[in-house]
């Protein structure tokens, strides 16, 4: 696994691998709780993905600062 120190906090919106129908996922997503928080979010980044040695291992692609 990563190192604990530093922990770079991130928030995955998707992940897919595959083409499918959107319909189940957006059942499941109207059926979540309605919960709130606040973040502020300075720059968003593509990732590219692997899974190598039964782990999840990315690095960054591009990433975009974002301006408030």
């Amino acid at each position: 696994p990563e190192p604990a120190e530093p922990y770079n906090p991130h928030l995955s919106l998707a992940y897919t691998n595959t083409e499918g129908p959107a319909a189940p996922l957006i059942d499941a997503l109207a059926s979540a709780p309605h919960l709130a928080a606040n973040a502020e979010i300075d720059s968003c980044q593509l990732i590219i993905l692997n899974r190598d040695e039964g782990m999840y291992v990315w690095e960054p692609y591009a990433t975009v600062k974002l301006e408030s």
